[in-house]
Protein backbone atom coordinates (compact mmCIF):
# COMPACT_ATOMS: atom_id res chain seq x y z
CA UNK A 1 0.00 0.00 0.00
CA UNK A 2 1.34 3.13 -0.90
CA UNK A 3 0.98 5.26 2.20
CA UNK A 4 3.26 8.21 0.91
CA UNK A 5 1.19 8.77 -2.16
CA UNK A 6 4.80 8.76 -3.80
CA UNK A 7 5.28 8.47 -7.93
CA UNK A 8 8.17 6.72 -9.09
CA UNK A 9 9.83 6.48 -12.49
CA UNK A 10 12.10 2.98 -12.98
CA UNK A 11 14.71 2.69 -15.29
CA UNK A 12 17.25 -0.07 -16.16
CA UNK A 13 20.42 1.71 -17.39
CA UNK A 14 22.30 -1.50 -16.87
CA UNK A 15 20.76 -5.34 -16.79
CA UNK A 16 21.78 -5.31 -12.86
CA UNK A 17 21.23 -1.57 -12.03
CA UNK A 18 18.18 0.43 -11.20
CA UNK A 19 17.54 4.34 -11.21
CA UNK A 20 14.34 5.42 -9.31
CA UNK A 21 13.24 9.29 -9.59
CA UNK A 22 10.93 9.60 -6.79
CA UNK A 23 8.10 12.55 -5.99
CA UNK A 24 6.47 12.76 -2.32
CA UNK A 25 3.45 15.00 -2.78
CA UNK A 26 3.63 18.42 -0.87
CA UNK A 27 0.46 16.75 0.98
CA UNK A 28 2.03 13.91 2.50
CA UNK A 29 5.42 16.01 3.59
CA UNK A 30 2.88 18.28 5.56
CA UNK A 31 1.02 15.80 7.02
CA UNK A 32 5.00 14.23 7.98
CA UNK A 33 6.53 17.46 9.33
CA UNK A 34 3.45 18.13 11.49
CA UNK A 35 3.90 15.16 13.13
CA UNK A 36 7.93 15.80 13.55
CA UNK A 37 6.95 19.45 14.90
CA UNK A 38 4.55 18.34 17.09
CA UNK A 39 7.25 15.48 18.60
CA UNK A 40 9.82 18.26 18.99
CA UNK A 41 7.42 20.45 20.59
CA UNK A 42 6.99 17.97 23.43
CA UNK A 43 10.68 17.88 24.42
CA UNK A 44 12.03 20.92 23.15
CA UNK A 45 13.56 23.81 25.29
CA UNK A 46 14.31 27.36 24.74
CA UNK A 47 15.21 30.34 26.83
CA UNK A 48 12.08 31.73 28.45
CA UNK A 49 9.72 28.43 28.21
CA UNK A 50 9.47 25.46 30.02
CA UNK A 51 9.90 21.93 28.40
CA UNK A 52 7.08 20.76 26.39
CA UNK A 53 5.85 24.41 26.33
CA UNK A 54 7.48 26.36 23.39
CA UNK A 55 4.73 27.61 20.58
CA UNK A 56 4.53 26.10 17.30
CA UNK A 57 5.47 28.15 15.65
CA UNK A 58 8.56 28.88 17.68
CA UNK A 59 9.42 25.40 17.67
CA UNK A 60 8.69 25.76 13.69
CA UNK A 61 11.00 28.47 13.08
CA UNK A 62 14.23 27.30 15.91
CA UNK A 63 14.33 23.52 15.15
CA UNK A 64 13.58 23.41 11.09
CA UNK A 65 17.07 21.62 10.37
CA UNK A 66 16.11 18.90 13.29
CA UNK A 67 13.14 17.97 11.64
CA UNK A 68 14.12 18.40 7.79
CA UNK A 69 16.46 15.85 9.17
CA UNK A 70 14.28 13.19 10.78
CA UNK A 71 12.08 13.14 8.01
CA UNK A 72 14.60 12.77 5.69
CA UNK A 73 16.06 9.40 7.08
CA UNK A 74 12.92 8.06 7.19
CA UNK A 75 11.33 9.57 4.18
CA UNK A 76 13.81 8.79 1.51
CA UNK A 77 14.60 4.80 2.66
CA UNK A 78 10.61 3.97 3.29
CA UNK A 79 10.24 5.84 -0.40
CA UNK A 80 13.14 3.50 -2.03
CA UNK A 81 11.43 0.27 0.02
CA UNK A 82 8.16 0.82 -1.26
CA UNK A 83 9.20 1.08 -4.86
CA UNK A 84 11.97 -2.02 -4.34
CA UNK A 85 9.06 -3.90 -2.92
CA UNK A 86 6.67 -3.09 -5.54
CA UNK A 87 8.68 -4.15 -8.94
CA UNK A 88 10.07 -7.03 -6.84
CA UNK A 89 13.82 -5.71 -6.26
CA UNK A 90 16.46 -7.10 -4.14
CA UNK A 91 18.81 -4.20 -3.79
CA UNK A 92 22.70 -4.99 -2.60
CA UNK A 93 25.12 -2.39 -1.83
CA UNK A 94 24.71 1.02 -1.46
CA UNK A 95 21.74 3.14 -2.86
CA UNK A 96 23.32 6.46 -4.22
CA UNK A 97 20.88 9.21 -3.69
CA UNK A 98 21.33 12.49 -5.12
CA UNK A 99 18.95 15.60 -6.23
CA UNK A 100 17.49 16.02 -3.73
CA UNK A 101 15.06 18.66 -3.15
CA UNK A 102 13.38 19.08 0.02
CA UNK A 103 10.68 21.88 1.46
CA UNK A 104 8.22 21.51 3.88
CA UNK A 105 5.70 23.59 1.93
CA UNK A 106 6.76 21.54 -1.69
CA UNK A 107 6.65 18.18 -2.99
CA UNK A 108 10.48 15.61 -1.85
CA UNK A 109 11.75 14.81 -5.35
CA UNK A 110 14.86 12.81 -5.28
CA UNK A 111 16.79 10.51 -7.40
CA UNK A 112 18.22 7.18 -6.14
CA UNK A 113 20.47 4.06 -7.83
CA UNK A 114 21.51 0.56 -6.87
CA UNK A 115 22.16 -2.72 -7.96
CA UNK A 116 20.04 -5.45 -7.80
CA UNK A 117 20.39 -9.25 -7.55
CA UNK A 118 19.22 -10.38 -11.67
CA UNK A 119 16.31 -12.23 -12.33
CA UNK A 120 17.47 -15.79 -12.61
CA UNK A 121 15.55 -17.98 -15.36
CA UNK A 122 16.42 -21.64 -14.05
CA UNK A 123 17.23 -23.86 -17.07
CA UNK A 124 16.37 -27.12 -16.48
CA UNK A 125 18.61 -28.08 -12.84
CA UNK A 126 17.21 -31.81 -12.34
CA UNK A 127 19.23 -35.03 -14.13
CA UNK A 128 22.41 -33.03 -14.45
CA UNK A 129 25.02 -35.57 -15.87
CA UNK A 130 27.96 -36.73 -13.29
CA UNK A 131 30.72 -38.63 -13.03
CA UNK A 132 31.18 -39.97 -9.95
CA UNK A 133 34.85 -41.57 -8.86
CA UNK A 134 34.56 -44.91 -7.26
CA UNK A 135 36.12 -44.60 -3.49
CA UNK A 136 39.12 -47.05 -3.65
CA UNK A 137 41.82 -46.78 -0.51
CA UNK A 138 44.49 -48.78 -1.98
CA UNK A 139 47.68 -50.36 -0.23
CA UNK A 140 49.29 -47.95 -2.53
CA UNK A 141 47.64 -44.87 -0.78
CA UNK A 142 48.38 -45.82 2.59
CA UNK A 143 52.18 -47.18 1.76
CA UNK A 144 52.66 -43.39 0.46
CA UNK A 145 51.15 -42.20 4.11
CA UNK A 146 53.34 -43.96 5.87
CA UNK A 147 56.75 -42.80 3.50
CA UNK A 148 55.29 -39.24 4.40
CA UNK A 149 55.75 -39.45 7.74
CA UNK A 150 59.13 -41.68 7.70
CA UNK A 151 60.16 -38.58 4.75
CA UNK A 152 59.40 -35.98 8.05
CA UNK A 153 60.69 -38.24 10.65
CA UNK A 154 63.99 -38.52 8.52
CA UNK A 155 67.86 -36.67 10.07
CA UNK A 156 70.52 -35.49 7.80
CA UNK A 157 73.82 -37.10 8.55
CA UNK A 158 77.40 -36.42 6.68
CA UNK A 159 77.30 -38.47 3.90
CA UNK A 160 79.55 -41.46 3.83
CA UNK A 161 80.89 -40.45 0.10
CA UNK A 162 82.94 -37.37 -0.97
CA UNK A 163 81.14 -36.50 -3.87
CA UNK A 164 78.01 -34.58 -4.09
CA UNK A 165 75.38 -36.58 -5.88
CA UNK A 166 71.55 -36.19 -6.81
CA UNK A 167 69.25 -36.13 -4.24
CA UNK A 168 72.45 -35.10 -1.58
CA UNK A 169 71.86 -31.99 0.85
CA UNK A 170 74.82 -29.64 1.03
CA UNK A 171 75.63 -27.06 3.24
CA UNK A 172 77.09 -24.28 0.99
CA UNK A 173 77.47 -20.54 0.63
CA UNK A 174 76.95 -18.72 -2.55
CA UNK A 175 76.73 -15.18 -4.24
CA UNK A 176 75.03 -14.13 -7.55
CA UNK A 177 76.87 -11.71 -9.74
CA UNK A 178 75.33 -10.21 -13.00
CA UNK A 179 77.97 -8.60 -15.70
CA UNK A 180 80.52 -9.14 -13.18
CA UNK A 181 79.15 -7.18 -10.55
CA UNK A 182 77.40 -8.72 -7.40
CA UNK A 183 73.30 -9.08 -7.17
CA UNK A 184 72.47 -7.20 -4.03
CA UNK A 185 70.63 -9.70 -1.18
CA UNK A 186 72.09 -12.75 -2.97
CA UNK A 187 74.87 -13.66 -0.75
CA UNK A 188 73.83 -16.35 2.20
CA UNK A 189 75.77 -18.72 3.92
CA UNK A 190 75.55 -22.16 5.53
CA UNK A 191 72.19 -22.20 3.08
CA UNK A 192 70.98 -26.22 3.54
CA UNK A 193 69.54 -27.17 -0.03
CA UNK A 194 68.76 -30.44 -2.11
CA UNK A 195 70.60 -31.48 -5.33
CA UNK A 196 67.86 -31.59 -7.37
CA UNK A 197 66.59 -30.05 -10.43
CA UNK A 198 62.86 -29.21 -8.84
CA UNK A 199 64.35 -27.82 -5.88
CA UNK A 200 67.19 -25.34 -7.56
CA UNK A 201 67.07 -23.21 -10.34
CA UNK A 202 67.76 -25.12 -14.07
CA UNK A 203 71.01 -26.88 -14.51
CA UNK A 204 72.10 -25.32 -11.16
CA UNK A 205 71.92 -29.31 -9.52
CA UNK A 206 73.40 -31.14 -12.27
CA UNK A 207 76.61 -28.67 -12.23
CA UNK A 208 77.11 -29.14 -8.27
CA UNK A 209 77.10 -32.75 -9.04
CA UNK A 210 80.95 -34.52 -8.66
CA UNK A 211 81.86 -31.56 -6.09
CA UNK A 212 83.69 -32.10 -3.21
CA UNK A 213 83.24 -30.60 -0.15
CA UNK A 214 85.61 -27.34 0.53
CA UNK A 215 85.57 -27.10 -3.46
CA UNK A 216 84.75 -24.03 -4.82
CA UNK A 217 83.44 -22.96 -8.20
CA UNK A 218 81.43 -20.64 -10.34
CA UNK A 219 78.29 -21.89 -12.79
CA UNK A 220 76.52 -19.99 -15.07
CA UNK A 221 73.09 -19.81 -15.31
CA UNK A 222 70.66 -18.38 -17.62
CA UNK A 223 67.55 -16.96 -15.48
CA UNK A 224 63.56 -18.16 -15.99
CA UNK A 225 62.01 -15.58 -17.62
CA UNK A 226 59.60 -15.37 -15.05
CA UNK A 227 62.19 -14.96 -12.40
CA UNK A 228 60.75 -13.17 -9.16
CA UNK A 229 63.86 -10.77 -9.42
CA UNK A 230 62.48 -8.97 -13.23
CA UNK A 231 65.80 -7.34 -13.43
CA UNK A 232 67.41 -10.51 -14.08
CA UNK A 233 64.42 -12.18 -16.10
CA UNK A 234 65.46 -13.84 -19.06
CA UNK A 235 69.74 -13.04 -18.03
CA UNK A 236 72.58 -14.77 -17.78
CA UNK A 237 74.19 -14.64 -14.01
CA UNK A 238 77.03 -16.27 -12.67
CA UNK A 239 76.95 -18.14 -9.41
CA UNK A 240 79.75 -18.50 -6.85
CA UNK A 241 79.32 -21.33 -4.09
CA UNK A 242 81.47 -23.14 -2.12
CA UNK A 243 80.83 -26.56 -0.68
CA UNK A 244 80.66 -26.58 2.91
CA UNK A 245 79.28 -30.13 3.73
CA UNK A 246 77.49 -33.16 2.07
CA UNK A 247 74.53 -34.57 3.81
CA UNK A 248 72.31 -37.79 3.04
CA UNK A 249 69.18 -38.36 4.78
CA UNK A 250 68.40 -40.80 7.04
CA UNK A 251 65.12 -42.78 7.32
CA UNK A 252 63.84 -44.44 10.66
CA UNK A 253 62.51 -48.18 10.20
CA UNK A 254 58.93 -48.47 10.24
CA UNK A 255 58.09 -50.27 13.14
CA UNK A 256 56.36 -49.87 16.45
CA UNK A 257 59.47 -47.87 18.16
CA UNK A 258 59.02 -45.50 15.23
CA UNK A 259 55.55 -45.46 15.81
CA UNK A 260 56.29 -44.34 19.66
CA UNK A 261 58.69 -41.57 18.42
CA UNK A 262 56.20 -39.86 16.71
CA UNK A 263 54.59 -39.25 20.04
CA UNK A 264 51.74 -42.08 19.43
CA UNK A 265 50.94 -44.53 22.29
CA UNK A 266 49.61 -47.34 19.83
CA UNK A 267 51.11 -50.07 17.50
CA UNK A 268 52.52 -49.60 14.05
CA UNK A 269 49.47 -52.01 13.07
CA UNK A 270 47.24 -49.57 14.76
CA UNK A 271 48.61 -46.34 13.23
CA UNK A 272 48.10 -48.31 9.60
CA UNK A 273 44.39 -48.95 10.85
CA UNK A 274 44.16 -44.91 11.28
CA UNK A 275 45.75 -43.90 8.75
CA UNK A 276 43.42 -45.82 6.19
CA UNK A 277 40.53 -44.53 8.00
CA UNK A 278 41.76 -40.60 7.44
CA UNK A 279 42.49 -41.23 4.15
CA UNK A 280 38.96 -42.81 3.39
CA UNK A 281 37.49 -39.97 5.14
CA UNK A 282 39.83 -37.41 2.83
CA UNK A 283 39.23 -39.28 -0.35
CA UNK A 284 35.00 -39.27 0.38
CA UNK A 285 35.60 -35.28 0.78
CA UNK A 286 37.28 -35.08 -2.52
CA UNK A 287 34.76 -37.24 -4.66
CA UNK A 288 32.23 -35.26 -2.87
CA UNK A 289 33.72 -31.67 -3.77
CA UNK A 290 34.40 -32.97 -7.17
CA UNK A 291 31.02 -33.83 -7.72
CA UNK A 292 29.99 -30.85 -6.84
CA UNK A 293 32.39 -28.87 -9.17
CA UNK A 294 30.90 -30.98 -11.92
CA UNK A 295 27.67 -29.86 -10.48
CA UNK A 296 28.07 -26.21 -10.74
CA UNK A 297 30.30 -26.12 -13.80
CA UNK A 298 26.75 -27.73 -15.51
CA UNK A 299 24.75 -24.90 -14.01
CA UNK A 300 26.75 -22.11 -15.18
CA UNK A 301 27.01 -23.45 -18.59
CA UNK A 302 23.16 -23.65 -18.70
CA UNK A 303 22.62 -20.24 -17.23
CA UNK A 304 23.50 -16.75 -18.98
CA UNK A 305 22.96 -13.53 -16.67
CA UNK A 306 24.61 -10.00 -15.74
CA UNK A 307 25.62 -9.81 -12.41
CA UNK A 308 25.77 -6.96 -9.77
CA UNK A 309 29.18 -5.25 -9.48
CA UNK A 310 29.16 -4.45 -6.05
CA UNK A 311 29.13 -8.33 -5.23
CA UNK A 312 31.74 -9.31 -7.59
CA UNK A 313 34.08 -6.35 -6.89
CA UNK A 314 33.16 -7.97 -2.59
CA UNK A 315 33.66 -11.04 -3.68
CA UNK A 316 37.56 -9.91 -5.44
CA UNK A 317 37.78 -8.34 -2.32
CA UNK A 318 37.93 -11.32 -0.48
CA UNK A 319 39.98 -13.12 -2.85
CA UNK A 320 42.81 -10.84 -2.77
CA UNK A 321 42.79 -10.56 0.81
CA UNK A 322 43.27 -14.32 0.84
CA UNK A 323 45.73 -14.60 -1.75
CA UNK A 324 47.90 -11.77 0.80
CA UNK A 325 47.62 -14.17 4.06
CA UNK A 326 48.79 -17.00 2.32
CA UNK A 327 51.67 -15.10 0.48
CA UNK A 328 52.70 -13.83 4.41
CA UNK A 329 52.02 -17.15 5.44
CA UNK A 330 54.20 -18.95 3.22
CA UNK A 331 57.28 -16.34 4.03
CA UNK A 332 57.00 -13.87 1.34
CA UNK A 333 55.83 -10.67 0.40
CA UNK A 334 53.50 -8.66 -2.67
CA UNK A 335 56.30 -6.26 -3.27
CA UNK A 336 58.94 -9.21 -3.91
CA UNK A 337 56.30 -11.26 -5.76
CA UNK A 338 55.60 -8.11 -8.46
CA UNK A 339 51.95 -8.61 -7.22
CA UNK A 340 50.58 -5.22 -6.79
CA UNK A 341 46.44 -4.30 -6.16
CA UNK A 342 45.89 -3.55 -9.53
CA UNK A 343 47.71 -7.22 -10.70
CA UNK A 344 46.25 -9.48 -8.19
CA UNK A 345 42.43 -7.63 -8.59
CA UNK A 346 42.73 -8.86 -12.37
CA UNK A 347 44.05 -12.65 -11.35
CA UNK A 348 41.03 -13.54 -9.41
CA UNK A 349 38.76 -11.65 -11.00
CA UNK A 350 36.93 -14.52 -13.22
CA UNK A 351 36.94 -16.50 -10.16
CA UNK A 352 35.14 -13.94 -8.26
CA UNK A 353 32.57 -13.99 -11.25
CA UNK A 354 31.98 -17.37 -11.46
CA UNK A 355 31.80 -17.75 -7.42
CA UNK A 356 29.06 -14.94 -7.40
CA UNK A 357 27.36 -16.35 -10.31
CA UNK A 358 27.36 -19.82 -8.88
CA UNK A 359 25.67 -18.41 -5.45
CA UNK A 360 23.13 -16.81 -7.02
CA UNK A 361 22.22 -19.91 -8.93
CA UNK A 362 21.87 -21.75 -6.28
CA UNK A 363 20.12 -19.22 -4.01
CA UNK A 364 17.50 -19.21 -6.91
CA UNK A 365 17.30 -23.12 -7.08
CA UNK A 366 16.97 -23.02 -2.86
CA UNK A 367 13.99 -20.47 -3.40
CA UNK A 368 12.24 -22.48 -6.69
CA UNK A 369 12.43 -25.80 -4.18
CA UNK A 370 11.16 -23.67 -1.12
CA UNK A 371 14.20 -25.10 1.05
CA UNK A 372 14.10 -23.88 4.46
CA UNK A 373 16.03 -24.31 7.15
CA UNK A 374 13.77 -25.71 10.19
CA UNK A 375 14.37 -25.03 14.15
CA UNK A 376 15.36 -28.66 14.41
CA UNK A 377 18.14 -28.59 11.53
CA UNK A 378 19.25 -25.38 13.33
CA UNK A 379 19.48 -27.05 16.64
CA UNK A 380 21.51 -30.04 14.92
CA UNK A 381 23.76 -27.76 13.29
CA UNK A 382 24.47 -26.39 16.95
CA UNK A 383 25.30 -29.86 18.62
CA UNK A 384 28.19 -30.31 15.33
CA UNK A 385 29.28 -26.76 16.40
CA UNK A 386 29.65 -27.55 19.94
CA UNK A 387 31.15 -30.89 19.07
CA UNK A 388 33.76 -29.56 17.00
CA UNK A 389 34.80 -26.89 18.53
CA UNK A 390 34.59 -27.72 21.94
CA UNK A 391 32.54 -24.89 22.83
CA UNK A 392 30.09 -24.24 25.53
CA UNK A 393 26.32 -23.78 24.79
CA UNK A 394 26.80 -19.99 25.57
CA UNK A 395 29.63 -19.27 23.34
CA UNK A 396 27.32 -21.60 20.39
CA UNK A 397 24.67 -19.49 20.74
CA UNK A 398 26.59 -16.51 20.38
CA UNK A 399 28.27 -16.99 17.73
CA UNK A 400 25.17 -18.70 16.02
CA UNK A 401 23.18 -14.84 16.60
CA UNK A 402 26.25 -13.19 15.46
CA UNK A 403 26.43 -15.30 12.06
CA UNK A 404 22.59 -16.06 11.69
CA UNK A 405 22.58 -14.98 7.85
CA UNK A 406 25.70 -16.27 6.99
CA UNK A 407 25.32 -19.44 8.89
CA UNK A 408 21.18 -20.09 7.26
CA UNK A 409 22.77 -19.62 3.75
CA UNK A 410 25.49 -21.70 4.03
CA UNK A 411 22.71 -24.39 5.45
CA UNK A 412 20.72 -23.70 2.30
CA UNK A 413 23.59 -24.21 0.24
CA UNK A 414 24.09 -27.28 1.64
CA UNK A 415 20.78 -28.75 1.26
CA UNK A 416 20.66 -27.46 -2.61
CA UNK A 417 23.88 -29.42 -3.50
CA UNK A 418 22.28 -32.94 -1.41
CA UNK A 419 18.99 -32.10 -3.39
CA UNK A 420 21.08 -32.00 -6.83
CA UNK A 421 23.06 -34.91 -6.15
CA UNK A 422 19.94 -36.78 -5.21
CA UNK A 423 18.23 -35.72 -8.64
CA UNK A 424 21.45 -36.33 -10.74
CA UNK A 425 22.23 -38.83 -13.40
CA UNK A 426 25.56 -40.03 -11.99
CA UNK A 427 27.72 -42.90 -13.36
CA UNK A 428 30.51 -43.99 -11.65
CA UNK A 429 33.57 -44.50 -13.45
CA UNK A 430 36.99 -46.13 -11.81
CA UNK A 431 39.83 -43.18 -9.64
CA UNK A 432 41.77 -41.10 -11.35
CA UNK A 433 45.24 -41.29 -11.24
CA UNK A 434 47.17 -38.39 -9.73
CA UNK A 435 49.23 -36.49 -11.96
CA UNK A 436 53.03 -36.16 -10.29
Amino acid sequence: MNELGLKATVTRPEPCKVCLEIAIPKEKIEERSNAAFSQIQKVAVLPGFRQGKVPADMVRKSFAKVARDEMLQKLVPEAIEHVAQENNFVPVGETDVEALEFDFDKDLTFKATFEVKPEVKLQDYKGIKVEKEKLEVTDEKLNEALENLRQRAAKLELAGHEEVKKGDFVALDYEMFHEGKPVSETKVQNQIAQVEDDQLLPKFAEQMVGMKKGEQKEIKLTMPADFKRKELAGKEVTVKIAIKEIKEKKLPELNNEFVKELGENITLAELKERIRKNITAQEEARIKENVKEQIVNSLLAAHEFSLPNVLVEKQVDYLVERTKQYITQQGGTTEALGLTEEIMRAKVKHDAERQVKSLLLLEAIGHAEKMEITEEELRQEMGKTKEIYKKTDEEVAEFFEKYHSQIISQMIEDKVFKFLTDNAQITEVAPKKKEK
